[in-house]
């Protein structure tokens, strides 16, 4: 058997993620792990509509459906009193709502996927030392005390906040505070007509989130000034005394699986790359939790990166496609980044002046607009998109419209809204052109589709072809007025690569 060429540090989400697409794309990796098992205790909880598209294409999407508890709308109170409420009913995907399920949830399930694949999960690893190479790193890891080097082409660090991949690659790591931090519990309360609901509640000074998990299990999420509170043991007299102190009545907690405390903070690497050494999730950025982005993003970084590395490794793209990916999930961290920092200043009143920018949110409802359009479709994760040389590369959500590549998440697929029925000399043009260019292939006439391909083009008869990457993304879209113009599509692809 082949020599692993990839060494993945870090067994969460993003560093399964990587390991399951790589591995049934052909290509073996070293996955490693500081932690000797699953931590139960921790904190990411929300999967959005994107991270949910991509476990259904890893396969696990049926599990995580099963376990997890669907909520499509985010209730906002004022004063204990209704304000506003973020629906995610009408984002265009096929699964407009959050999952709730704990992460270390998610992490079993990742974890025996990639077994059904043959992959594995070496524990209690540490990594050493890196050191660069012309094609590669030499790594150093100590496993049961002893110490063993060995090269790779490539290294992924996806070993979290406190990341040692990231330290060792000498990568800086920028960090800003609120002043502030929280405390948390999952617990199984009693507060009849509110049980059941994600609820974020806020007055002038505080707030408390309230998200359903299972049965009456319930994640709570209080706001502490200042730092002094953190290095307490937090009990569920605490969370019930702060509930109180917001005169929200009839609250009652009935027993915490855990509790736990810490700092509200952003962070953004100052690169996400070194060489052929990469940064993913918690690694590369660290994000408010207001929101619930940090598993999210961090499980499309590592999607993003793992199908460019197969395609690479396979021989199918240039080394060169793996530039993109601190240049496209890197400005989408920053996007995230702002996003995060808005939401939490409006939630936690850091912003008081009555000129600033979140003067129209809270408490009043000029800010419906956002909180019902724009923020649902930032929260799902679909309306990220990409800008390349002034072009923006949009994510698209194509509801039944089938498969966009095949089992092994091999190829890039051509996208044909046929508009009308007299196009078929065009679409078996395109047909033949994928089959020879080994990429995938879908031909619909769904308006939806067409609206995804070309949202500014609704009603004209013109059928449009999209490339579609494997990580769903739309990289670029053509009319075609007729059969002939299936040859200037080829020369396109044949420019262009067709990894994207």
């Amino acid at each position: 058997m082949q020599d692993p060429k990839i060494l993945i540090v870090g067994a969460g989400p993003s560093g399964l993620v990587s390991s399951i697409h790589l591995h049934r794309s052909g290509v073996m990796v070293d996955l490693v792990d500081a932690r000797w098992s699953i931590d139960p205790k921790s904190k990411a909880l929300s999967m959005n509509s994107a991270t949910l598209e991509t476990l259904f294409d890893l396969g696990v999407g049926e599990r995580v459906l099963d376990e997890g508890v669907v909520n499509d709308t985010i209730e906002i109170l004022w004063k204990k009193r209704p304000l506003q409420a973020i629906s995610l009913r009408d984002v265009r995907t096929p699964f407009p709502f959050f999952l709730m399920l704990p992460q270390f949830r998610t992490e079993v399930i990742l974890a025996d996927r990639l077994a059904e694949l043959g992959g594995t999960i070496r524990r209690g690893v540490q990594v050493v030392d890196l050191v660069p190479e012309d094609d590669g790193y030499l790594v150093t890891l100590e496993e049961e005390g002893a110490q063993v080097t060995r090269h790779y082409d490539y290294v992924l660090g996806c070993d979290g906040a406190n990341s040692t991949v990231r330290s060792k690659l000498e990568i800086l790591f920028p960090v800003s505070d609120y002043d502030m931090h929280f405390a948390m519990c999952d617990a199984v309360i009693d507060w009849p007509g509110h049980s059941g609901r994600w609820q974020y509640t806020v007055d002038e000074y505080n707030f408390m989130i309230l998200i359903p998990l299972s049965g009456d299990s319930h994640r709570i999420v209080i706001k502490l000034d200042g730092l002094g509170d953190r290095r307490r043991r937090w009990i569920a007299a605490d969370f019930e005394a702060f509930v109180a102190r917001m005169g929200l009545e009839g609250f009652r907690i009935q027993s915490t699986s855990w509790t736990s405390a810490a700092r509200f903070q952003d962070g953004l690497a100052d690169s996400f790359r070194a060489g052929r050494a990469f940064l993913v999730g918690d690694a590369a950025h660290r994000f408010s939790p207001i929101g619930g982005q940090g598993m999210n993003t961090g499980v499309q970084d590592a999607y993003n990166l793992a199908y460019k590395l197969a395609m690479v490794l396979r021989g199918d793209a240039d080394p060169a496609l793996l530039d993109s990916y601190e240049s496209e999930r890197r400005e989408w961290a920053c996007n995230i980044g702002d996003s995060t920092r808005t939401m939490t200043r409006l939630i936690a009143g850091l912003d008081r002046d009555p000129r600033g920018p979140l003067r129209g949110f809270l408490p009043s409802s000029a800010g419906g607009e956002y909180l019902t359009q724009t923020l649902p479709s930032l929260l799902s994760g679909v309306s990220a998109r990409y800008g390349l040389n002034g072009a923006a590369i949009q994510r698209v959500a194509l509801p039944h419209a089938g498969p966009l590549h095949d089992s092994e998440g091999r190829r890039d697929t051509l996208v044909l809204h046929q508009g009308v029925t007299e196009c078929r000399a065009t679409a078996g043009a395109l047909s033949g052109l994928a089959e020879e260019l080994g990429l995938g292939f879908i031909a619909t006439d769904r308006r939806d589709v067409r609206e995804e391909l070309c949202s500014d083009v609704h009603d004209a008869p013109v059928p449009i072809v999209g490339l579609v990457r494997p990580d769903r993304f739309l990289a670029w879209r053509q009319e075609l007025s007729s059969a002939e113009d299936v040859h200037y599509v080829r020369v396109k692809l044949l420019r262009s690569g067709t990894g994207g």
